[in-house]
């Protein structure tokens, strides 16, 4: 094992023709006499390799962490590029209609896109809903104002996303129609309550988020304490 040597600052005899020490202690004037040196246990050499293994892998989670977190990020992003993307898309067709609209190849071509914007609008419309509503559900019986922030500037970034994804599915209804030609009032009454549903459902989260999120301000540590006072 380890183990450390308490002289009570004396000095150790050494051994003749050696480096090595023996445990008598001299006196003051350099005598034998002085008592014996107390050798006491360090500690186990396996829990200093454990301790270093434990920092070696303490750090690789960090890295891991981080690369997952740089991922999300880029997956978060990568989705924005995408929604805005597809509203750039829609901007060229609707300003390209009334060049076109009389033929029939563009029509039918553009209509395909469009419905493929509105296919992929309204995934994401479910999608920023669920996660909205999962991180709702997170929210712990103790926090502080910093996680109040936290929570709140990740939700308004996912209400954000939530709002264009909806616009998109607005904006390709829209599209929809006057590529297809088709005004009939059976057909718009069925797009817009379609529209009006959505719509509804983005309102009602986002009314439940500002009263959740109020609540979850004025119950935090420093709110409370504050309160006290």
């Amino acid at each position: 094992g380890l183990y450390y040597v308490n002289t009570g600052g004396k000095t150790m005899f050494q051994m003749k023709e050696s480096a090595s020490f023996i445990g008598s202690l001299k006196t003051s004037d350099g005598l034998v006499g002085g008592g014996q040196a107390q050798i006491t246990p360090f500690t186990d050499p396996t829990m200093l390799f454990m301790a270093a293994a434990l920092i070696n892998i303490e750090k690789k989670l960090d890295t891991i962490q981080q690369t997952q977190e740089e991922i999300l990020q880029f997956l978060e992003e990568k989705g924005r590029a995408t929604l805005q993307g597809n509203l750039n898309v829609l901007g060229d067709v609707a300003r390209n209609f009334k060049y076109n609209w009389k033929n029939e190849k563009y029509k039918t071509n553009k209509h395909i896109i469009v419905q493929q914007i509105k296919k992929e609008a309204e995934a994401s419309i479910i999608l920023y809903r669920e996660q909205i509503g999962k991180r709702l559900n997170k929210r712990s019986l103790i926090h502080s104002d910093l996680e109040v922030r936290s929570t709140l500037k990740k939700l308004q970034a996912q209400f954000q996303d939530y709002q264009l994804a909806l616009y998109l599915f607005a904006y390709s209804a829209f599209l929809e129609v006057m590529l297809l030609g088709n005004f009939s009032e059976g057909y718009l009454n069925n797009v817009e309550q379609s529209i009006t549903d959505y719509s509804y459902q983005y309102r009602t989260l986002y009314t439940k988020c500002y009263d959740l999120m109020k609540d979850y301000s004025k119950s935090s540590v420093q709110a409370g304490i504050l309160s006290g006072l």
